[in-house]
């Protein structure tokens, strides 16, 4: 199929009509959503348009143009008043969330906090969360090492998400300072744990003898499932595995942490091209001591550590 004159026209004409009802619309004072609106109508009718000018429905250019106004116009007919009932509904729904968000600041504005907090971190804005953790906790973090912010980030590596959140307040210690606690489940994808895979097994069952350094060999036979081990990171896992606590080493996430750890020691580690696919963990967390102090006007988290941690079975 060739096009005619006509057909010409009609797709310059076309052009010419959005073009025109484009800059009429960033002149007014209509809103960027209804600018949208019209301009996915406007859409859809070139898509029909075009259909049923192929299928030869529209046997001439100007049968074309005709329906290309009048699809536009019933469209446009049909599906304003949804629009705008959807629009009013989005901008109540806006105003009572912020309305909400007003309260809550107001009736505990440091547990607001701590739900920004989590919030920013389910949606994997570090920095965001960042920004709540106060400056006397944030100079400790950074005396101990100079990427302080690098290392924090690393720690939520393999967290997926969050679920079940709980915030308790304990007591108030100051005008300035409150106790709260705090609990969630966490989802981690990490890769699987031998240790952990093996703890419900009788102690008679283990082949061999299992002694400190057996479970240095277990863990570093663990790490090589997943990642080429260069000599310069034994020595680091080794140290790493004997200052853990029996429940570190029972933990689900493991061989995560351990790899957390090296890279903070300056220890890429290259994943094996053969390595077996990662576990997804669900673990219950409860932080009882959970500091909050006023900073200015604002409350930030001073202190967030030691949670209560079980695994679910």
């Amino acid at each position: 199929m060739t096009f005619d004159y006509f057909d010409k026209v009609v797709i310059i004409s076309i052009i010419a009509v959005f073009f025109t009802l484009f800059v009429w619309l960033i002149g007014s004072d209509f809103k960027p959503q209804t600018y949208a609106f019209w301009t996915f109508i406007a859409l859809l009718t070139l898509i029909f348009v075009g259909f049923l000018r192929a299928t030869g429905v529209f046997h001439t250019g100007w049968g074309a143009l005709g329906g290309s106004v009048a699809v536009y116009a019933g469209l446009l007919w049909m599906t304003q008043g949804t629009f705008e009932r959807q629009y009013d509904l989005t901008k109540e729904n806006k105003s009572l969330h912020d309305e909400i968000t007003s309260l809550r600041n107001k009736v505990d504005p440091a547990k607001y906090t701590l739900q920004l907090f989590y919030e920013h971190l389910q949606k994997k804005n570090f920095q965001g969360a960042w920004d709540f953790i106060s400056d006397a906790r944030k100079s400790e973090r950074m005396r101990d090492r100079a990427d302080a912010y690098d290392a924090y980030v690393k720690t939520f590596e393999n967290t997926q998400s969050y679920r079940n959140l709980t915030f308790d307040l304990v007591r108030e210690e100051t005008n300035d300072q409150r106790i709260y606690r705090v609990t969630h489940d966490v989802l981690d994808n990490v890769p699987h744990s031998t240790l952990f895979e093996n703890r419900a097994k009788q102690f008679s069952s283990l082949s061999g003898s299992v002694d400190r350094d057996s479970v240095v060999r277990i863990v570093k036979d663990n790490l090589r499932e997943y990642y080429v081990i260069p000599d310069s990171a034994v020595p680091v896992i080794e140290d790493y595995v004997r200052t853990r606590t029996v429940n570190e080493l029972l933990d689900p996430t493991l061989i995560g942490e351990a790899v957390i750890h090296l890279t903070n020691h300056g220890i890429e580690l290259i994943r094996s091209p053969t390595h077996p696919v990662n576990a997804s963990v669900w673990r219950y967390c409860r932080y009882d001591n959970v500091v909050m102090i006023k900073q200015g006007d604002t409350w930030k988290i001073r202190a967030l550590n030691d949670p209560v941690i079980a695994v679910y079975p």
